[in-house]
């Protein structure tokens, strides 16, 4: 039954939630058949874990109806389980209502209009408005929102009566309430194709002809947050580094404008950006990136459904290491370890900590944890483990072979892979080349530093650069 409906309902809510909704359902209210009151009861009894040998068809059948047989009336718990979803739905919508105040008031307006209270809606219109006057948001919800207000004012059967005289403003108004939302939201989506184009090569059949044209009119718009999308659709189509501050410092100056989704897309698609200029070689993109991380993770812009996105816990702990802020790394892995999916979080953990160790110069331990990282064809895991193991062979190569070897199989590894990027395998490349020229001036000082800092500045996009500087840094 950890399958069924009922059971996954009941796991969406908290203890606390679960001892509201017993009390909810016990209501007189709700005239309902005690064999639903005496199922949740049970369910209840074995939450949050819903064992299998307490929990299954069989034992609930029994519970419920011990002198019957289940042969006789397979559906009758079944039954009983739907009855009591609809109940947790109905619980669910209601705390889901009391947590959003603009929404339950339009559904308390349509409520009164469906039964033609022509005043009291009214009245209730009167309310919507004056909420979304003190709303500071001014995102596609709100204007959209807005749009609905000026919609039910112009046909309502009272105030069109009021309005008469302003009925061109009045539309007007509207009109522009509703071209403001859909052009927010055409931009968002815009944004998150370009993003899934340039990531994962992803082709789209629609047409981006009048794209150039929604940004300018985005840009020229009094409306800020209409000139953050327009600035997010330019810096993803363009990779202007000029367009990412005018972005950020819109970002920060104006968060209160937006909301939560909107902060989510924004700060990601900044973040992305970083993360391209990195990967080119751009080593001042590190710092960049770990400053909108420490204003993102503990806000939760980098979370969906509770879980943090893997490729920015990825990103983060990177990023961290290479800055080698070492200490918010260990806290940011012990913190958001257990906010990853499932089937991510042993692999995702293992890198982190290979990452913090090599930081800690822990370069047998950093080996370690790159070996337990099962990655098979998942470039987030693969690439990041073997530049991860290849630099600590390098700073063991006075007591351990190995670096060659490894350097050798990277390269083999690379250029077996389909379907990654041509600009990917030449970053990484670029890494393996520059390493073994790296070890040729170490041992046979066939290079000097200025000619590997000459080799290194032609081949501008190479992957962990910064740590490459540093060691060229270091040679004699």
């Amino acid at each position: 039954m950890k399958t069924s409906k009922v059971i996954q309902l009941l796991s969406a809510l908290s203890e606390k939630e679960i001892q509201k909704f017993r009390h909810f359902l016990y209501s007189d209210y709700h005239q309902i058949h005690g064999d639903i009151q005496r199922l949740f009861d049970y369910l209840a009894a074995h939450y949050p874990a819903f064992p299998d040998d307490k929990v299954n068809k069989i034992t609930v059948f029994n519970y419920l109806y011990p002198n019957e047989s289940i042969e006789k009336k397979p559906h009758k718990v079944k039954n009983r389980a739907s009855n009591l979803s609809k109940l947790i739905e109905d619980f669910i919508l209601m705390k889901y209502m009391e947590e959003r105040k603009l929404e339950r008031a339009f559904q308390v307006y349509y409520a009164l209009k469906a039964r033609n209270q022509n005043q009291l809606s009214l009245l209730q219109l009167n309310k919507i408005a004056r909420l979304l006057e003190e709303d500071t948001s001014r995102n596609k919800d709100y204007h959209y929102y807005s749009f609905l207000v000026k919609q039910e004012y112009y046909y309502h059967p009272i105030s069109t009566k009021i309005l008469k005289g302003n009925a061109q403003e009045n539309l007007e108004s509207t009109i522009g309430y509703l071209n403001t939302s859909y052009r927010l939201t055409y931009m968002e989506y815009l944004c998150e194709a370009f993003t899934r184009k340039k990531l994962l090569g992803e082709q789209y059949s629609f047409s981006t002809d009048n794209v150039e044209e929604l940004e300018k009119s985005a840009l020229e718009s009094a409306g800020i947050v209409d000139q953050m999308f327009g600035h997010a659709l330019n810096l993803i189509r363009n990779s202007d580094e000029d367009v990412y501050l005018k972005l950020k410092k819109l970002f920060f100056e104006n968060i209160d404008f937006l909301s939560y989704a909107e902060q989510e897309h924004l700060i990601g698609w900044l973040s992305n950006h970083q993360g391209n200029r990195l990967s080119e070689g751009h080593t001042d993109a590190l710092r960049e990136m770990y400053a909108l991380y420490q204003f993102g993770i503990p806000h939760k812009l980098y979370v969906k459904d509770n879980y943090i996105y893997i490729q920015h816990f990825l990103n983060a702990v990177v990023v961290a290491a290479e800055l080698k802020e070492l200490d918010w790394l260990e806290d940011f892995i012990l913190a958001h370890k257990n906010h990853l999916l499932p089937e991510v979080r042993e692999n995702a953990t293992e890198l982190g900590m290979a990452y913090l160790r090599f930081g800690q110069k822990k370069y047998h331990e950093t080996l370690r944890h790159t070996q337990q990282v099962k990655y098979e064809n998942n470039r987030a895991y693969s690439l990041p483990c073997w530049t991860l193991s290849i630099r600590s062979y390098y700073e063991l190569q006075d007591k351990i072979d190995g670096v060659d070897d490894e350097l050798g199989r990277f390269s083999n590894f690379i250029r077996g892979r389909k379907g990654m990027s041509t600009d990917l395998i030449r970053y990484n490349q670029n890494f393996i080349s520059i390493v073994r020229r790296l070890l040729r001036a170490a041992r046979e000082a066939m290079f000097t530093a200025e000619e590997l800092h000459e080799y290194l500045k032609s081949r501008e996009q190479v992957v962990c650069k910064k740590w490459l500087l540093e060691k060229i840094g270091e040679l004699k």
